[in-house]
């Protein structure tokens, strides 16, 4: 491989750097790509397929287009890389199959979140009024300021998160 490129799975990487504050669709780096192969998350639908990470994103190669489309996560991929360690002290999400970086809050966003959801249960008291707490769709797990869900909280131990909002 040439300076600045590395393999993967017969792939290769153009290194680059993004800073881990910038809110939007997260940018793999090298240490993360190969973190993601060790902790075994391209082992199952990626088995004999061409991914490579290039300029952040990880493409599937054996995919139509140029340039070929990004690998889109399952859910269960997500918790795979959480439990990797791979997203410890960021704040990440999972949309639609990507990881996406969330900005950090500020005061102001914090004082009107409580507010919203203050509101939200007195007028709701049958209802829980949860604050960016994870919803698990069918390929997202996004953490919405605020949802509302049906039953109490002790509904969802050991049931996994609410699959949809009011």
């Amino acid at each position: 491989a040439a300076a600045g490129m590395i393999c993967y799975n017969g792939g290769m990487e153009l290194a680059t750097e993004q800073s881990l504050e910038t809110p939007g669709r997260h940018r793999f780096n090298r240490e993360e790509y190969y973190q993601l192969g060790d902790a075994g998350v391209f082992q199952e639908e990626f088995r004999n397929k061409h991914v490579e990470l290039i300029q952040g994103d990880i493409l599937d190669r054996d995919a139509p287009g140029d340039p070929p489309p990004r690998v889109r996560f399952s859910r269960e991929q997500y918790y795979q890389m959480a439990d990797a360690g791979l997203f410890l002290d960021r704040r990440v999400e999972l949309i639609d199959g990507e990881i996406i970086d969330t900005s950090p809050q500020r005061d102001t966003h914090t004082a009107a979140t409580l507010l919203v959801q203050e509101a939200l249960q007195r007028a709701l008291p049958n209802f829980l009024v949860r604050t960016q707490m994870p919803l698990s769709l069918e390929k997202s797990e996004p953490e919405p300021d605020i949802s509302v869900v049906t039953g109490k909280a002790r509904d969802y131990v050991g049931t996994g998160h609410p699959r949809s909002a009011l």
